[in-house]
C-alpha cells in the first residue's frame, strides 16, 4: 500500500481504511473514518464524475470583507469570519475538499449514522454545499427546476443549457460522485498522530467558580444573540471550527465540557 500511495493522489473510503489499518496496526472502520471527518481530524474530499457548476467564494474577516457584501452573497462561518461569493456561475471538474461549513456536513453525518445504525440528524440551517481547494471556496450549484429540496438528488446528469436558472445544491448527491481521501491528507493525519505533544511551559491558575459562572452566562448570551443553541448536538464541532478559522483553536472536548455547564450557571444567575 505504501508504494501505491506514492503514485495515487487519492484513495477511496475503503482504501483509506485499509491503509490506516495497516499503518496504525489496528482496525480502522468506515464508521471511524466518517467520525474523524465530522470531528475535523481528517478531511474527506469528493471526486465528481462530470463537469460541475460552482459559484466561487473567498474567506474574509468580518471587518475586512468587501463593501458590497450582504446577507444575500455572504455566509458566516465563525464569530468574525465570513465567506463572500462572487455571484457568477462557472464550470469546474476534478476533486474538491469538503469544507464542512455547509450541508456536506449533513451528508457525511448521514453516512456515519447509517454505518452506526442510528437516525441521521438534519440541521435547520439549510446551507448550501461548500467545497474547498486551497484558499478557494465555492458553492455547488445546479438547475433550480431539477433540485429536489427534500432529497436533493438529481437523476439526469446532462449539462443544462445556460439559460436555465441556477440554485444552490443542498446535497452532494445532485452530481454523481465518489468520496475519497487525498493521499497527502492521509500522510498528514498519520504524522499528526506521531507528533509529540507540546509541553506546557506554565500551569494556568484556574478560574474561581464565581468568575467561571459569569463567563458561562456571557457565552450563553452571545450564543443566543447568534441563534446558537449550546445544547444542540454537534454544536461543539461547529464552534471548534470557528475557533480554528479565527486562528485561536480550541478542542471540541474543551468546548463540549464547558457548554454542558451553561444551563446550571444560567439557572444560578437567575435565582
Amino acid at each position: 500500500m505504501s508504494k501505491l500511495l506514492k503514485i495515487k493522489k487519492e484513495l477511496s473510503i475503503k482504501g483509506a481504511c485499509e491503509y490506516l489499518s495497516q499503518v496504525l496496526a489496528e482496525p480502522v472502520s468506515t464508521l471511524q473514518l466518517y467520525e474523524l471527518a465530522i470531528e475535523r481530524h481528517l478531511t474527506i474530499s469528493v471526486q465528481f464524475h462530470s463537469v460541475i457548476e460552482i459559484e466561487q467564494g473567498h474567506l474574509f474577516k468580518s471587518n475586512n470583507e468587501p463593501y458590497y457584501s450582504d446577507e444575500s452573497n455572504s455566509l458566516s462561518v465563525g464569530f468574525d469570519s465570513n465567506l463572500y461569493f462572487e455571484g457568477e456561475v462557472a464550470y469546474a471538474t476534478g476533486t474538491w475538499d469538503l469544507s464542512m461549513f455547509g450541508s456536506e456536513f449533513e451528508d457525511i453525518d448521514r453516512l456515519y449514522r447509517q454505518e452506526a445504525g442510528t437516525t441521521a440528524w438534519r440541521s435547520s440551517m439549510n446551507r448550501p454545499v461548500i467545497l474547498k481547494k486551497g484558499d478557494i471556496y465555492c458553492k455547488l450549484k445546479g438547475v433550480k427546476s431539477q433540485i429536489d429540496t427534500e432529497s436533493n438528488v438529481i437523476v439526469e446528469q446532462s449539462l443544462p443549457p445556460e439559460s436555465q436558472e441556477k440554485a444552490d445544491c443542498l446535497s452532494l448527491n445532485y452530481y454523481e460522485h465518489d468520496l475519497v481521501i487525498r493521499t497527502e491528507e492521509l500522510l498528514r493525519f498519520v504524522q499528526s498522530l506521531n507528533d509529540e505533544p507540546k509541553v506546557e511551559q506554565h500551569k494556568e491558575k484556574p478560574l474561581s467558580p464565581k468568575k467561571l459562572n459569569s463567563l458561562l452566562v456571557l457565552i450563553n448570551a452571545l450564543c443566543e444573540n447568534s441563534n446558537i443553541d449550546p445544547t444542540t448536538r454537534g454544536v461543539a464541532v461547529s464552534l471548534a471550527r470557528m475557533t480554528e478559522v479565527s486562528g485561536t483553536p480550541l478542542t471540541e472536548d474543551f468546548i463540549r465540557s464547558h457548554l454542558k455547564l451553561i444551563p446550571e450557571a444560567v439557572e444560578k444567575r437567575r435565582e
